[in-house]
């Protein structure tokens, strides 16, 4: 499970900097950001009070937002034409595993 460490930090411009967390780079939690199994979790709560949370970089996988949006878009263009039966059932599987692999 994720450990939870509680810090503040003066400004949110640091954070949009590169954020280093002793010695070992954090990175900002978002949608891109996928962490591992047994990331640790960073929270900082600003002087506002908002929190925020962070992972260090080692354990984490950025994704790709735009190519999964293609791969999406792709898979959605391809079902439309197998609906419009544009295309059989033989060439959308096979179309359908190409694009998952």
């Amino acid at each position: 499970m994720a450990t939870t460490k509680t810090t503040t930090i003066n400004n949110w411009g640091e954070v949009k900097q590169r954020l280093y967390y002793g010695d070992k780079e954090i990175v900002n939690a978002s949608k891109s950001v996928q962490p591992g199994e047994k990331a640790e979790v960073l929270e900082y709560t600003t002087k506002d009070g908002r929190v925020k949370k962070f992972y260090f970089a080692d354990q984490v996988v950025i994704l790709d937002r735009q190519a999964v949006n293609l791969r999406n878009q792709a898979i959605k263009d391809l079902h439309s034409r197998f609906m419009r039966q544009e295309i059989s059932v033989d060439a959308y599987t096979q179309a359908l595993k190409e694009l998952e692999a």
